[in-house]
């Protein structure tokens, strides 16, 4: 993922129908984002993360897998 500067930003997950999952404000500076994943089914998402300005600075894809 590309470098953030430090910054309130926020997160948002998708599924693979455009569907909003979850979405939380976050601060960058971090090096790591805790998701819980246990009532999400397997399969593709989508991160996206805004600035506060609402403009889109990455998507990424995100495969959840489960047994």
């Amino acid at each position: 993922m590309k470098h953030l500067q430090q910054g309130n930003y926020q997160l948002k997950i998708y599924n693979s129908l455009g569907q909003l999952i979850t979405q939380r404000a976050v601060g960058m500076g971090n090096t790591s984002i805790n998701l819980q994943s246990k009532n999400v089914s397997s399969g593709l998402y989508f991160v996206e993360i805004s600035n506060e300005q609402q403009q889109t600075l990455i998507i990424e894809k995100m495969l959840v897998a489960r047994e």
